[in-house]
């Protein structure tokens, strides 16, 4: 930088070649490895942390990352219905549980299939109180996913 009476000069010579760079090729496969670094690294605490009774919902999580014109996205989920009423809970007032589809969870915590109309009625009234893991999983590993992006950046490999 240089100055010249009321004139401030910055030289940028040398940004071209660091646009480039950041544009390349090479940045999005570091980006789209440290994306995959990051997602999987919310999945593994997320398994840790979902609620446990036959381990399926742990063991359902997936991740996935793409990429959408300059945009890299990740995603951490499960294929499995009842991931989201984990995650967020279902409001009293709602709709009934599907029919039958309770009984499996009945017989392993000693509730009768004769008492499945008196939970399903029960789960609508007072609905289910959230256990959120996927979103804390998230938040616990902000950091660690901002540090996988700027080394991505900002490595020399």
């Amino acid at each position: 930088m240089s100055m010249a009476s009321d004139l401030v000069v910055i030289d940028a010579s040398g940004l071209n070649e660091l646009f480039r760079q950041l544009t390349g090729p090479e940045l999005l496969r570091r980006m789209n490895i440290a994306m995959l670094k990051w997602v999987a690294k919310i999945a593994s605490t997320a398994a840790e942390d979902a609620p446990k009774d036959t381990g399926q919902l742990a063991a359902s999580l997936a991740y996935d990352v793409w990429v959408e014109a300059a945009d890299i996205w990740g995603v951490v989920y499960t294929p499995l219905m009842y991931g989201a009423v984990m995650e967020f809970g279902r409001e009293p007032g709602g709709m009934y549980p599907p029919k039958g589809a309770l009984l499996a969870w009945m017989g392993r915590h000693g509730w009768s299939e004769e008492e499945e109309d008196t939970l399903r009625y029960t789960i609508s009234v007072k609905g289910i109180v959230p256990q959120p893991f996927l979103r804390p999983a998230a938040w616990a590993n902000e950091e660690f996913g901002r540090q996988a992006l700027l080394d991505a950046l900002t490595s020399e490999e």
